[in-house]
């Protein structure tokens, strides 16, 4: 375990209030997680409003994840520097505002403007959360990590409900979207109030990666890439898969996306005790084969009762996998906001190409070469993690 010294700007691990950061960062992640999943349910009533078919507007994932990739390179350079509260309360607001306009557009170039806004927003936030909650828990991160994106999944799986039930009340997600933004506004205000933690530094360790870190973070980057377009896609398109598939309809396919999301959130909080037991080494390449497993389930199965086993099962396998790597980041490089920016921009890339992608095969080739995509990319992300495994890369925790 990582005994780097806790300089966080609290005067000990017991100290009235500790909770409180830590406690911010879980409802900042579950926000994120109700945000971000909210795009894939809202797509049909944003194509019938707009009038455009599902498949034209699979490019506003891109056009977020452009926006998530810029956020977090000036995230990483801004949390090193700066202290972290108040830029995630400012970024906070930024997501607010974009997330309320964005039912609102009228046009495609302005949805896609408001989701390069958010996206914006939600890279800035992703890194600060990740790397604020490892500096503020530097000897034992992983379970930390673990309950930040278990919260995230709570947001995941509560979104498409609260899209579903926006239209039954008013025939269109405005509403949710507008109470999602509200929302945000007395986090950012708790956030502000609250002192910000410190990065690592002291005690002999090394605080900086060195150019012997290159060949491991850019791996890292590319797995992490490869995951999160599997964990964002599958959650994108699954709605529409059940629909073009005819194997449930509109409240059915919500429900499907929400059983995904919720393996995904129960996945994550069985991660939180299992990332104190087990390696990360050993960990992320089981899962992976399990959420393979999963896919096979649903590509060879029985329609109905597959997809909907293989979804509990694909989203359960993924569930630790993202914060349990930047644990395994944390051992091999590290941890400054600059590198979390780099490990959250891997995951922006997989979010901003492969759910474009999966768009393209499902308008051209239909919903079941999507799956097929799906396993292919994950059979990527196993061995280069293996590769990566295999280079005996030397432990930096102490």
């Amino acid at each position: 375990m990582d005994s780097a010294p806790n300089v966080s700007g609290y005067s000990g691990e017991g100290t009235a209030g500790r909770w409180q950061p830590t406690a911010a960062y879980l409802a900042v992640f579950a926000s994120l997680g109700l945000v971000l999943a909210s795009l894939g349910p809202a797509l049909p009533f944003l194509a019938g409003r707009l009038g455009h078919s599902v498949d034209e507007l699979a490019f506003l994932f891109s056009a977020r994840a452009v926006g998530s990739v810029g956020g977090a390179l000036l995230g990483g350079y801004l949390y090193d520097r700066h202290p972290g509260h108040p830029l995630l309360a400012v970024m906070l607001l930024i997501l607010a505002a974009a997330i309320f306009l964005f039912p609102q557009a009228w046009l495609l170039p302005l949805l896609a403007l408001a989701l390069f806004v958010a996206g914006t927003g939600e890279g800035m936030l992703g890194v600060g959360v990740n790397t604020l909650i490892s500096w503020e828990h530097p000897a034992r991160a992983a379970p930390f990590l673990n309950g930040l994106h278990f919260a995230f999944g709570v947001g995941a799986f509560l979104a498409p409900m609260v899209i579903v039930a926006s239209y039954r009340l008013t025939g269109y997600v405005a509403l949710a979207y507008t109470v999602l933004a509200l929302a945000l506004l007395p986090l950012a205000l708790w956030l502000v109030r609250l002192p910000s933690p410190l990065p690592l530094e002291g005690g002999g360790a090394r605080v900086r990666p060195g150019a012997d870190d290159t060949p491991v973070l850019v791996a890292l980057v590319l797995f992490l890439a490869l995951y999160v377009g599997a964990e964002i896609g599958f959650g994108g398109w699954i709605y529409s898969y059940a629909l073009e598939r005819e194997i449930a309809g509109e409240t059915g396919a919500a429900l499907l996306n929400s059983a995904y999301w919720g393996a995904f959130t129960l996945g994550r909080l069985v991660s939180i005790p299992l990332a104190a037991l087990w390696r990360p080494r050993y960990l992320i390449p089981a899962h992976l084969l399990l959420a393979l497993g999963g896919l096979g389930l649903l590509l060879l199965g029985r329609p109905q009762a597959a997809v909907w086993a293989g979804s509990v099962i694909f989203g359960w396998a993924l569930a630790p996998i993202f914060p349990t790597t930047v644990a395994l980041a944390g051992r091999r490089v590290p941890l400054t906001g600059r590198v979390t920016s780099w490990l959250m921009i891997g995951g922006s890339i997989g979010a901003m190409s492969l759910p474009w992608l999966l768009g393209r095969i499902f308008g051209a080739w239909g919903a079941q070469a999507t799956m097929v995509a799906l396993a292919i990319d994950l059979s990527l992300a196993l061995l280069l993690l293996l590769a990566l495994l295999g280079r005996g890369q030397v432990d930096h925790s102490t």
